[in-house]
């Protein structure tokens, strides 16, 4: 867990993820396309999953149009064989 505060302060000072990957889940929508945006913009590139991969285009876009690389990725966190 204090990796995680550290990366978040990382961020919040500006600094970039300097190409590390992020992984969202949830990410077509609300919180977890805000979050992929933002991580692209802090300088990460971003996985982004949801239940449907067809959901996730929107938030891709959003993710390249920052320049950074973007992957989608179907998972159901519920579900381990997913």
């Amino acid at each position: 867990m204090a990796d995680q505060g550290k990366e978040t302060q990382s961020m919040q000072n500006g600094n970039s993820g300097n190409g590390q990957i992020a992984l969202v889940t949830g990410a077509s929508y609300g919180i977890g396309a805000a979050s992929a945006r933002h991580l692209a913009q802090a300088g990460f590139d971003v996985i982004v999953t949801d239940l449907k991969i067809d959901d996730l285009a929107e938030t891709l876009a959003a993710v390249r149009a920052t320049g950074r690389d973007a992957h989608a990725l179907t998972l159901d966190l519920r579900d381990l064989t997913s």
